[in-house]
């Protein structure tokens, strides 16, 4: 009589039945890793010397002759390739306004080295509830990103480039977590892609500013990579490549992109911050180096911008500089008190300190007044 058994059953009763602790993602590591199961499942292709022409040709175009920027960024590319697993904690970006240079035929084409390792995505991938695109990723290639909520987004995937976790969300499957080992190129036509911090040190910014080639230049760029041997090629070109200059754990170059990049995602009231954040430029308006934020409320608005108050004043001023804020009384009340300079002094001083500042603050701005008002009442009386 034959008895019908689940699959389950059966493995379970079988005596070479195998089991394995999880799963894991170990680039360059067997099928079994340290009895776990690894879901990585090598190159796409075996490196074999040949012409990367075309491939070089391209990168020449698209950096304009910057050697520095195009070394830092194919060095960038070929470290997780010679050191498989590798998170390098940077990402690159590079942006045009011209449309079809070949910012994309890039990515795709290195994301082919990397077979199923290799994800295409949007920014609304990348910022979805659901990530199950993570899963065994290795090389990600962000493509037209542009984001309405920047700001957000940006702090999102910042746990995404520098992360060494990554928790796995599909639908409705349980949640697991996986060793983060993905690099992230992306590609965008816009000069404000992405919102950086003053200081940002995970992006490289390149700005391609070179003309499209002619087609048949990316006629034949796609037929060397796809049928003549150029992915083998480029993959043994990376494999071979001296990288004794590029530091894995580095901040990402500046570049003239990045500054302008920097700056596209800056409000007025920031950009007026950064203007006036010299030591001489803030006596002159202040008069001390504490003030109250209702203070600078005034002087931005004094000198004729929107209007804005406190709260905006304070966010501001953290996206710029790293001042140290205090609420103390004072005579005149509860103040809600700024450093505009010397911030590490002001964070180790007492509330006192900081009350008899503001003091010395509205005494100087009181004088100076006064001596204005005296100057122009002299000056109608010799007139």
């Amino acid at each position: 009589m034959t008895k019908f058994v689940t699959h389950a059953e059966a493995w379970w009763r079988s005596p070479t039945r195998r089991h394995h602790r999880e799963l894991v993602f170990v680039p360059g590591a067997g099928a079994i890793d340290d009895d776990c199961i690894n879901l990585w499942r090598g190159w796409s292709v075996t490196a074999k010397a040949g012409d990367v022409s075309p491939w070089t040709a391209l990168l020449d175009h698209l950096f304009s002759g910057n050697q520095a920027s195009r070394k830092w960024f194919e060095q960038w590319l070929a470290y997780p390739i010679q050191h498989p697993g590798t998170k390098l904690n940077t990402a690159a970006v590079l942006w045009s306004a011209r449309q079809g240079v070949g910012k994309s035929m890039v990515g795709e084409t290195v994301g082919r080295l990397y077979g199923s390792h290799f994800r295409t995505l949007s920014a609304v991938d990348l910022h979805g509830s659901f990530n199950s695109w993570v899963k065994a990723c290795q090389f990600v290639l962000g493509e037209e990103n542009a984001s309405s909520n920047q700001r957000a987004d940006s702090d999102k995937l910042k746990h995404l480039i520098t992360g060494s976790a990554i928790v796995v969300n599909e639908k409705q499957k349980p949640s697991f977590e996986l060793k983060n080992v993905m690099n992230f190129l992306f590609t965008s036509n816009h000069p404000d892609a992405f919102h950086l911090e003053e200081h940002d040190r995970r992006f490289f910014v390149w700005e391609i500013r070179a003309a499209r080639l002619p087609d048949g230049f990316y006629s034949r760029f796609v037929d060397w990579r796809d049928s003549q041997g150029g992915l083998a090629a480029l993959m043994a070109h990376f494999a071979g490549m001296d990288l004794t200059s590029f530091n894995p754990t580095a901040n990402a170059p500046m570049t003239e992109a990045k500054i302008d990049m920097i700056a596209q995602g800056h409000t007025d009231v920031e950009i007026w911050l950064k203007e006036n954040m010299e030591e001489a430029s803030i006596m002159s308006k202040f008069g001390k180096e504490i003030v109250t934020l209702d203070d600078v409320v005034a002087a931005y608005q004094r000198e004729g911008h929107g209007r804005t108050n406190s709260v905006l004043i304070a966010k501001a001023f953290r996206q710029v500089d790293r001042p140290v804020q205090r609420r103390i009384s004072t005579k005149g009340g509860r103040r809600n008190l700024i450093s505009l300079v010397n911030h590490d002094r002001w964070g180790a001083a007492e509330n006192d300190e900081w009350a008899g500042g503001v003091r010395q603050a509205h005494a100087g701005r009181d004088q100076s007044l006064m001596a204005a008002t005296d100057a122009w009442q002299g000056g109608r009386v010799a007139g």
